[in-house]
C-alpha cells in the first residue's frame, strides 16, 4: 500500500525552520550597535582570503556538527566548480543497523529536487523549439477540467495554475503509471485554489501536468526524457527514477525519527503519479552535475534568462520563482537559484551560485525540517570562501534581548576556531512543541574571521561577526527569518 502523504505549507517544507518568531537579541554594549553595520557591509563585500582549493575539510567539519546537532542517520554531499565535481563525500551511515557508512556512491531520492532536474529537461526543449512554454494545456488536453485555455507550462512552472496540492480528491493511489499523461487523473478534478496567474501555491500535481505537456510534445514517456536530456549529457549514471519494485543497492534506508534514534521505513513509495515532481534518484555528485548547462555554455543567454526572471502574479505579486528555481539574492548580495525537497525518509537540496558557476547539493535520509538552502549555501561558503589564515576569536559573556514579546538573555564564548550560543529556554520550548530536536547550545565553527557557522537542529545558518583583533564586539545571524543580535558583556581575549 503506499504511505499516506502528510500535507505540510511550503514554507515549513523548503525554506524555514519549524517557528516563525521575532529573535531580536539586543546587545549589552548598545555602542556596539553602530559597528554592525560596517560589519554587514564587510561581510557582503568581502572577496579576499577566497579559498584556492576547496575547504573540504572544513565542509565535513560542519556536517558531522549537523549530524549531532540534528541527531541525522547519514547525509551526503557533493560541490560543483566550474563544471567539475570538486567535493563528493558522506557522514553518518546510509544502513544504520548494518553500519554501512554513506559515501560518495550513496543514492538518495530527491524528493521534490526532482522539480530542477525536470525544469532543466523543458528548457533544453525550449532551448531547441520543440515545447513551448506558452502553450495552453487545452490544446494537448482538451478534455482537462477548469480553465484549461488559460493554463501554460510557464504558470506551472512557477505554481501558478490554480491546481492543487496533496489533498481533498487529489491525494493519489497507488497505481503504477509510466507517462505523466496517464496520471492526470489522479488530480484533474480536484478542487482548485484560484483562478491561473492569480497566487501561486506549491502543487506537485502542477508540475506531474508541465511533465505530461512535455511529453506530448516530444512522444516519449517523461523518465526517457530525463535520461536523454539530462542525465546522459551530464554523465549522471546513478540517476533514474525511484521504482519501488527496482531497488537500486546503494539507496540508503530511509528512517524516520523515533524518540532520540531512528526507525527504518520499509522502503520508498510508490511515486510514479508525480516521476518528474518527486520520484527521481540520485547521488549529490549526479545532482551538482544536472547544473552544467547552466554554466558551461549549453544554455544561451535567452535560456538563462527564461529560467531565472522571476515570475509574478497577475497583479504583479512576487512569486520567488523562476522556471521551477526558487531565485533570490543571499546575504552578501549573491545570485542563487535553488530547490529542496522532502518525502518520507528523504531531505534534499541542490543550490547554485548564478555567477560564480559553483553548485552545493545536500541529501539526507531522513524526513528533515531543516532550511535547507541556508544550509547548502553556508556550505558553499566554507568550501569556496573561507579564509586559510585566520585570527581565532575569543569571547566570553552574556547577551540579553527578546523572543518574541518575552525577555531573554545567555551566554557565549568562543576559543579559537570553534564555540557555542547559548538556547533560550522559550526557544527550546518551541523545538520541543514543533518536534524537533532541542539543545542547551548551539555550536558555531569559524568559516572566515568575520563569520562563523551558527549550527543548529534546522541546519545551519551565517554568522557575521564585528572583530576587534581576537575580541569580538558584536555578531549577528538570522534564523527562522528573522535577525538575531549579540554583543558580549564583558571579553575575555
Amino acid at each position: 500500500m503506499i504511505r499516506p502523504l502528510r500535507i505540510r505549507p511550503l514554507d515549513l517544507i523548503a525554506r524555514v525552520a519549524p517557528i516563525g518568531v521575532l529573535f531580536m537579541i539586543a546587545p549589552l554594549h548598545t555602542g556596539a550597535q553602530t559597528a554592525m553595520g560596517a560589519a554587514s557591509a564587510k561581510s557582503r563585500s568581502s572577496s579576499s582570503s577566497v579559498a584556492s582549493v576547496p575547504n573540504t575539510a572544513l565542509a565535513t567539519a560542519l556536517a558531522n556538527d549537523m549530524l549531532r546537532i540534528a541527531r541525522l542517520p547519514g547525509m551526503g554531499l557533493a560541490a560543483l566548480d566550474h563544471g567539475k565535481v570538486v567535493y563528493a563525500t558522506g557522514v553518518g551511515y546510509r544502513d544504520v543497523a548494518g553500519k554501512r557508512p554513506v559515501d560518495s556512491s550513496t543514492v538518495f531520492g530527491s524528493a521534490s529536487v526532482a522539480k530542477v532536474v525536470t525544469a532543466t529537461a523543458a528548457l533544453r526543449l525550449v532551448q531547441r523549439g520543440v515545447f513551448d512554454l506558452d502553450e495552453p494545456i487545452s490544446r494537448r488536453f482538451p478534455d482537462f477540467p477548469g480553465p484549461a485555455t488559460q493554463i501554460t507550462p510557464r504558470l506551472l512552472a512557477a505554481h501558478l495554475s490554480g491546481i492543487p496540492h496533496y489533498g481533498p480528491g487529489s491525494m493519489p493511489s497507488d497505481r503504477r503509471h509510466i507517462w505523466a499523461s496517464h496520471a492526470l487523473g489522479e488530480f484533474s478534478a480536484a478542487r482548485r485554489i484560484g483562478e491561473p496567474g492569480e497566487r501561486s501555491v506549491y502543487s506537485t500535481h502542477g508540475i506531474t501536468l508541465m511533465t505530461a505537456m512535455m511529453e506530448q510534445a516530444v512522444q516519449r514517456p517523461i523518465l526517457d526524457i530525463l535520461r536523454t536530456e539530462v542525465f546522459e549529457p551530464s554523465e549522471m549514471r546513478s540517476s533514474g527514477g525511484l521504482f519501488v519494485d527496482s531497488i537500486p543497492a546503494a539507496l540508503a534506508t530511509l528512517y524516520e525519527r523515533s524518540g532520540d534514534s531512528w526507525r527504518a521505513l520499509a522502503g520508498p513509495r510508490n511515486l510514479s503519479f508525480a516521476w518528474g515532481g518527486a520520484g527521481l534518484r540520485h547521488t549529490p555528485a549526479d545532482l551538482v552535475r544536472m547544473t552544467r548547462p547552466y554554466f558551461d555554455g549549453t544554455f544561451t543567454a535567452t535560456t538563462l534568462a527564461t529560467a531565472f526572471t522571476e515570475q509574478r502574479t497577475r497583479d504583479g505579486g512576487a512569486t520567488g520563482l523562476g522556471i521551477v528555481w526558487r531565485v533570490e539574492n543571499d546575504w552578501r548580495g549573491r545570485a542563487l537559484a535553488h530547490h529542496a525537497g522532502v518525502n518520507p525518509g528523504t531531505r534534499t537540496v541542490v543550490l547554485m551560485r548564478r555567477d560564480e558557476a559553483r553548485a552545493v547539493a545536500v541529501m539526507v535520509n531522513l524526513e528533515w525540517t531543516a532550511s535547507m538552502d541556508r544550509t547548502a549555501n553556508v556550505l558553499a561558503e566554507a568550501l569556496f570562501d573561507s579564509a586559510p589564515r585566520r585570527v581565532p576569536a575569543a569571547v566570553r559573556g552574556a547577551w540579553a534581548g527578546r523572543l518574541d514579546s518575552t525577555t531573554v538573555q545567555g551566554q557565549w564564548e568562543f576559543t579559537g576556531d570553534t564555540g557555542w550560543v547559548s538556547v533560550p529556554t522559550v526557544l527550546r520550548e518551541r523545538f520541543a512543541r514543533s518536534g524537533g530536536v532541542t539543545h542547551d547550545r548551539f555550536p558555531v565553527r569559524a568559516i572566515r574571521d568575520d563569520l562563523y557557522a551558527l549550527i543548529t537542529p534546522w541546519g545551519l545558518y551565517p554568522m557575521e561577526l564585528t572583530r576587534q583583533g581576537a575580541g569580538v564586539l558584536s555578531a549577528r545571524v538570522q534564523v527562522a527569518s528573522q535577525w538575531w543580535t549579540l554583543a558580549p558583556a564583558q571579553q575575555t581575549p
